[in-house]
């Protein structure tokens, strides 16, 4: 059922619908009881991308202790992007 979860999220990804693709990675995360780097790694990315930024905090964190090499190339970017999402124009 988890990869069900993941490919809708995929396929929603793709569609710009970050929202209901975060919905989707998460339902799948609790599938493997939030313990998948890489699903928490992409849990944060949309975390960042829809402006929760404290979420993907702690997501890609959590990504990190756990393996995943990537998260900490977004985990570097959340100040850069709370602050530039900040700026009015």
């Amino acid at each position: 059922i988890g990869d069900a979860f993941v490919m809708k999220g995929k396929c929603l990804y793709q569609l710009g619908a970050y929202e209901d693709a975060l919905k989707e990675y998460r339902r799948a995360s609790r599938k493997q009881h939030d313990k998948n780097p890489e699903l928490l790694r992409i849990i944060g990315e949309l975390e960042i991308r829809t402006g929760n930024f404290e979420s993907a905090r702690k997501n890609l964190k959590l990504a990190i202790e756990l393996g995943d090499k990537i998260a900490n190339n977004y985990y570097q970017t959340i100040d850069f992007k709370e602050n530039y999402s900040n700026i009015k124009d």
